[in-house]
């Protein structure tokens, strides 16, 4: 079943979401390395090793396995929560964060808008509609607002920290609904809202690199910013 789906991706899809990717986890490098002037090769060393476990696991079905009572990629959803959370209290990261300016990190977002990958897939017949549909438009939506929020952050109007920080939980907020409804459409062990076809290829490589690197990643990025933008008078 897997390999049926996989043969149905155009080449072009795959090549494009990969760049994509990349392109996100370099410029998510460079924007502490323009602000501060270092290098950090911890930082672009961790989000390699971290994407290429995600390429190299997806590429092998692993993440669709179902071997215990929930599949493989429930647990990297668990695994990816903990790493977050012990990133984001991070005395060294912290400080980091603290030099980046919140408008740097919410520009950050903009890649947010490969998210429309989701409508190829559904067009083709691979994912469901409950799925990509909302999740597509919601991921364009934060990634096309990313640049005039992070704008308005750095002219210093008024309204833009409440906007800022209003479009952040937004941005949360459509994350958590992608995961929810990547759930309940994946095939095992449960399908709370039957589709036709299922959600299997979530689990497979190239969409995998969106649930298990694009949104935690996005998401740490999210967290950084509101708790720098909270400290701002």
């Amino acid at each position: 079943m897997a390999t049926e789906i996989l043969a149905q991706i155009p080449r072009s899809l795959i090549s494009s979401m990969f760049v994509a990717s990349v392109a996100f986890f370099v410029a998510t490098w460079l924007v502490p390395v323009l602000t501060t002037r270092q290098l950090h090769l911890k930082i672009i060393a961790f989000l390699a090793v971290w994407y290429g476990l995600v390429v190299l696991l997806g590429k092998t079905e692993f993440f669709a396995l179902n071997p215990l009572f929930l599949p493989n990629i429930i647990f990297a959803f668990v695994l990816i929560g903990l790493m977050i959370k012990v990133l984001y209290s991070l005395p060294s990261l912290k400080i980091l964060s603290e030099t980046i300016p919140p408008q740097w990190l919410i520009g950050l977002q903009i890649f947010r808008v490969m998210g429309i990958g989701f409508l190829s897939f559904y067009n083709l017949g691979l994912i469901p509609g409950e799925f990509a549909i909302p999740t597509a438009w919601g991921d364009v939506f934060i990634g096309a607002t990313a640049p005039f929020v992070a704008f308005a952050l750095a002219k210093g109007y008024g309204f833009a920290k409440k906007l800022a920080i209003g479009w952040n939980y937004l941005g949360i907020a459509d994350l958590a609904m992608a995961i929810f409804l990547g759930i309940v459409t994946f095939p095992r062990p449960f399908q709370f809202l039957p589709t036709e076809p299922t959600n299997l290829p979530i689990g497979l490589f190239p969409l995998v690199v969106v649930p298990c690197f694009a949104v935690p990643l996005s998401a740490m990025i999210h967290l950084f910013t509101l708790r720098e933008l909270k400290k701002q008078k």
